[in-house]
């Protein structure tokens, strides 16, 4: 073999299958759209056993539950905020970065956890004002996280949210005007 020619080998797994996965999610909603089988129209007629018409109702359910499954990953696919991935005859789901922020987001806005001993979560922030759209959406966040406003810049909230909201700051890589403490009460 020469040195210019090289062997015709398909590499173990591609980072970027979004569309090719895209068309497959598509593909296999379309099946689950088909028309029921003959059975399981008669099944729900009522001309064949209460036991068959269970089943089919069973088999109706998965088709369901698979079908509004393969829309939400199709999506997420959508959003960039999951990535599938193709190794050997597997599909790996994976968060992106953007996937791994939204979902620390939500964990943020949903925690029902609280800090112990009456602790409190503080956000403080000074963010220039070239940047000034991430101020207004650290703002939302800490709303709809159910954040308090001490002042304008420093809100406080009961939520046990340090950690998750420490991780997002890192990860949008603004810990430069963003700070995050645990504080104690004063008596």
């Amino acid at each position: 073999m020469d040195k210019e020619e090289k062997p015709n080998r398909r590499p173990l797994y591609k980072s970027s299958y979004t569309r090719q996965e895209l068309s497959r999610i598509v593909i296999e909603m379309q099946l689950l759209e088909r028309p029921l089988s003959e059975w399981d129209k008669n099944a729900f007629k009522g001309h064949i056993s209460k036991r068959a018409k269970r089943a089919a109702q069973v088999r109706l359910n998965r088709r369901i539950e698979k079908y509004n499954r393969l829309q939400i990953q199709k999506r997420l696919v959508e959003q960039e905020l999951i990535k599938l991935e193709e190794k050997g005859d597997k599909i790996f789901v994976s968060l992106t970065s953007r996937g791994r922020v939204e979902a620390l987001k939500d964990r943020i806005v949903n925690t029902e956890d609280r800090l112990l001993n009456g602790q409190v979560c503080l956000v403080s922030f000074d963010i220039p004002e070239h940047i000034r759209n991430i101020r207004w959406h650290i703002r939302q966040l800490l709303k709809e996280a159910g954040f308090e406003m001490l002042h304008k810049s420093l809100w406080q909230s009961y939520g046990d949210v340090v950690t998750d909201f420490s991780t997002l700051i890192k990860s949008l890589d603004i810990q430069d005007w963003v700070k995050v403490f645990r504080a104690d009460p004063v008596d």
